[in-house]
């Protein structure tokens, strides 16, 4: 009768175990916030400005539209660092299982540990992570500057809506009366103008 052999619990191996986990627990984390974070900013606001494009045409002046363009720009390019960013965050995740996993095999194995491949997949995460923070620093600035440049467009447009609505009021303002004219004193301008004269007749000699 066979009998099982217990199995015996390894602490590297449970350390290696532990590892992986937090590493798979903290990118998900990670990336998952920070990805809603930039989509929800940039990709809102590109959805609400393009969806009411017809009525901001309709008020706001085409020389503050450059700001509007700008903003576009920057959340779109924060998009696009955001997808690059995630991109490279795969990868350094897939190396980074890799090296725990060549780790593992070679102690179960017990097999001949070779420095190389282990460096080779630790330059690579250390390389992709380089790109993560970069990117993710640029997707912190081009929605800083999206934000920058809608609030300035907001805001020129509302200035320029209420000039416009105190200058309408002004022309629209009723005549002064007569009794408000300067210079001219109100018995003046209320007395009524006395009646015309009659040309004498001319005498007829008997």
């Amino acid at each position: 009768m066979d009998t099982e052999i217990p199995s015996i619990s390894d602490p590297y191996l449970d350390k290696l175990d532990r590892s992986l986990t937090v590493s798979i627990e903290s990118h998900k984390i990670s990336s998952q916030e920070f990805d809603k974070q930039v989509v929800y900013i940039a990709g809102g606001a590109l959805a609400l400005t393009i969806g009411f494009l017809k009525d901001i045409l309709a008020i706001a002046p085409k020389e503050y539209l450059f700001f509007l363009f700008w903003a576009w720009i920057s959340f779109g390019f924060a998009l696009f660092f955001n997808l690059f960013s995630h991109k490279k965050g795969t990868e350094a995740y897939n190396e980074s299982i890799n090296l725990i996993t060549y780790y593992r095999d070679c102690h179960e194995k017990v097999a001949v540990f070779e420095s190389e491949k282990a460096k080779s997949c630790s330059d690579k995460m250390n390389y992709a992570s380089k790109w993560i923070s970069a990117l993710n620093w640029l997707c912190l600035i081009t929605v800083a500057l999206g934000i920058t440049f809608f609030i300035t467009f907001a805001y020129k447009t509302f200035n320029n809506m209420a000039d416009k609505r105190e200058h309408t009021q002004t022309s629209t303002k009723p005549a002064p009366k007569p009794e408000e004219v300067r210079a001219l004193p109100p018995t003046i301008i209320s007395s009524p103008a006395p009646p015309p004269q009659q040309a004498p007749l001319p005498r007829q000699d008997k």
